[in-house]
């Protein structure tokens, strides 16, 4: 996956790794229920363009740490995403960074870098609002 941004002047771009379990893209439908004066009741579906797509990555340290510079650099700012199916998005960035997991991968050898091994990595899942 490779994610651009800020739009509409690309200032930076990252490359990422499928994601875990594909994709995941929820319209943003609301749905508002009126109770007449002689009860009948009607729903009304309020329609929006936009949806919310939520992307799991499992990612090395120090990828990690590189994708986390890069989130908090441009939150809330409109990113263009060209997703694993070669579809491309442009969507504003919500994800919260505090949600990350710490995982431990398979123990190859006693390699190790500031402390942390090669093996270990981090869980992080990034989520867009867009048309």
């Amino acid at each position: 996956m490779i994610f651009k941004a800020p739009l509409p002047t690309i200032q930076t771009t990252i490359v990422l790794p499928h994601p875990i379990l594909g994709n995941a893209e929820k319209p943003l439908h609301e749905r508002d229920y009126r109770i007449m004066m002689d009860k009948t009741v009607y729903s009304y579906i309020k329609r929006i363009n936009d949806s919310r797509f939520t992307y799991n990555f499992q990612l090395t340290r120090m990828k990690a740490i590189e994708v986390i510079a890069f989130v908090e650099l441009y939150i809330g700012s409109l990113w263009e995403i060209v997703d694993h199916h070669d579809q491309v998005i442009q969507a504003y960035c919500t994800s919260d960074i505090k949600t990350l997991t710490a995982y431990r991968g398979p123990g190859s050898g006693p390699c190790y870098f500031d402390g942390f091994s090669v093996n270990e990595g981090l869980s992080l899942e990034l989520e867009f609002e867009g048309a």
